[in-house]
């Protein structure tokens, strides 16, 4: 193969979706160790397309840079972004993905890959990725209809709790020289909430998290009330009441008739 075939050869695994597979018969033999993967030139040219994938979403480091940083941390990026492509090349044959779409497949993209992702490392990087996530979605999300019978979070809040201190990871992860950060085990619950184009984020305890995160502008105080009596197996008082009346003195939760909401 002379040089001019080679490159054609790669510039097209580049662009085409399918052409890596479909003409891997085609592949002359790699100069790698016999038996070994580097003897397929195919695997190479797979993670050389993952490399250059890479480096065409970089519109996400906007959004999701810690998730990016901890991919490469845990040494696979490369593989992910290469299992990705075809995927990715296939839905920008008609144009460039608006930021939006980008980062959707990029979530689902990552979700299947990490199935095969060791658990420790899965659970970091699921983390992650919702956490910056929610940071980016939470002041699209801040138009909505007005104010309801029952009480609602604010159009755009919303509650995640993690497995870890995702807050202190993420600080450690961001940190320059960085190295992976250990993750806590203790559970943290976070409120996001829209703050103009920015996101503020509220470290909230587990009742509170129980609570606000059912605050859909459909279900009663009493209801809810009901509900958390029922699922903790003892009186809960004006617990309900408490977390709701101050999430709406605080601007995460509105209700149009609090007084008459239970």
């Amino acid at each position: 193969m002379t040089a001019d075939e080679a490159q054609r050869l790669v510039a097209r695994c580049l662009v085409d979706p399918d052409y890596l597979d479909a003409a891997r018969s085609e592949f002359p033999s790699g100069s790698g160790r016999a038996g070994s993967s580097d003897d397929d030139i195919s695997v190479r040219l797979r993670l050389f397309r993952g490399f250059i994938m890479r480096i065409k979403h970089t519109q996400l480091r906007r959004i999701v840079p810690l998730t990016l940083r901890l991919l490469a941390m845990h040494a696979a990026d490369i593989a992910f972004f290469a299992e990705a492509a075809p995927g990715y090349l296939r839905a920008r044959q008609e144009g460039p993905l608006p930021i939006q779409e980008l980062l959707t497949r990029f979530e689902r993209a990552l979700a299947q890959r990490l199935q095969v992702v060791e658990p420790g490392a899965r659970a970091e990087i699921e983390a992650v990725l919702r956490h910056e996530g929610r940071i980016w979605r939470t002041p699209r999300g801040a138009n909505g209809p007005g104010a309801t019978a029952h009480p609602r979070l604010v159009p755009g809040a919303s509650v995640e709790v993690y497995g870890f201190d995702v807050l202190g990871f993420c600080a450690a992860l961001a940190r320059d020289p960085f190295t992976l950060p250990d993750a806590r085990t203790a559970t943290q619950a976070l409120l996001y909430c829209p703050d103009g184009s920015a996101t503020r984020i509220v470290e909230i305890d587990g009742l509170s998290a129980w609570v606000l995160s059912r605050l859909d502008g459909a279900a009663s105080l009493a209801a809810l009330d009901v509900a958390l009596s029922q699922g903790l197996g003892l009186k809960t008082g004006d617990a309900v009441v408490d977390i709701v009346a101050d999430a709406i003195a605080r601007g995460f939760a509105e209700c149009a008739t609090l007084a008459t909401a239970a």
